[in-house]
């Protein structure tokens, strides 16, 4: 039996190579997501509040520029390298703050820890990995 893991992995693996098929292209501002206010290459410093968007910034190739991420994110190891900022849902603010992100990702159900986070001005990236396999095709591509 096949695990859910092992497809997902299979779908960003597929992803990853299709979109470096397709080219290493900044996004025009444009096509950049509503949420983002600068270009792609100006976020140095990302928090993940999610392991299936760690794994996928880990996939595109953005694992040096993750400075924080959640006690779930324990893939791929070198994620463990990087700071706690608590649980999917009681995120700690503080610890946020001291890693002056350029931006924090978050699930779509995250609505509260955003609202926190945006009170506190710090930009962040609400990305859909749920529903289907498309669903995570263009979170590869927002991300």
């Amino acid at each position: 039996m096949v695990s859910r893991r092992g497809i997902f992995l299979a779908v960003v693996a597929l992803a990853a190579f299709g979109l470096s098929w397709l080219g290493q292209r900044a996004l025009s501002a444009s096509r950049r997501p509503a949420s983002l206010r600068r270009a792609p290459e100006a976020y140095r410093r990302i928090i993940s509040t999610a392991p299936g968007l760690t794994e996928s910034l880990y996939a595109l190739g953005c694992g040096d520029r993750v400075v924080g991420r959640t006690r779930y994110c324990r893939y791929p190891a070198d994620a463990l390298t990087k700071t706690d900022v608590g649980g999917l849902y009681d995120p700690n603010l503080e610890t946020i703050l001291k890693l002056n992100p350029d931006v924090v990702v978050l699930m779509p159900d995250h609505e509260d820890t955003e609202a926190s986070l945006r009170a506190l001005q710090i930009e962040t990236l609400r990305v859909d990995q749920h529903g289907s396999v498309q669903g995570i095709l263009n979170s590869l591509r927002e991300l």
